[in-house]
């Protein structure tokens, strides 16, 4: 019982402790640095396609060259018609100056005024308040 009892008050805990560290302290650098070689190589082997919604990622190593490029040429077209549509615009249409209909106080020389004035001010062309007074007039 006495050898038993020196043999554990003799053993050393933290040289024990040290030497796993030694041991495992190079594993697990040599486990990371494995681990990002995989990263990188996975990372490159990756399409990613972000959009408002979210993203998609694919692993190109399971599809044929083919096919990526036919799908790369289907979201260039579809891009394309979505910037189109966005971009394209109806041709602005001239504004025309219609009548309001007047309250049933105001009257025919003071809408006259009014538009005379707008025309004065370049709001209106001539042409406008031209159509505008005949209509005004009931000419």
């Amino acid at each position: 019982m006495g050898i038993i009892l020196i043999a554990a008050a003799s053993f050393n805990y933290e040289s024990f402790f040290q030497r796993i560290c030694w041991l495992l302290c190079p594993c697990l650098v040599i486990v990371g640095i494995l681990l990002f070689l995989a990263y990188l190589r996975m990372r490159k082997t990756f399409f990613r396609i972000e959009y408002a919604g979210g993203c998609i990622a694919f692993d190109i190593s399971l599809y044929a060259k083919a096919e990526i490029d036919d799908f790369q040429k289907q979201m260039r077209r579809a891009k394309d018609l979505a910037e189109e549509t966005s971009v394209k615009t109806t041709p602005a249409e001239p504004l025309t100056q219609t009548a309001v209909p007047a309250p049933a106080s105001a009257s025919v020389p003071d809408d006259l005024r009014k538009y005379a004035d707008l025309l004065k001010d370049g709001l209106i062309s001539q042409e406008e308040y031209d159509a505008i007074k005949k209509k005004t007039l009931g000419l």
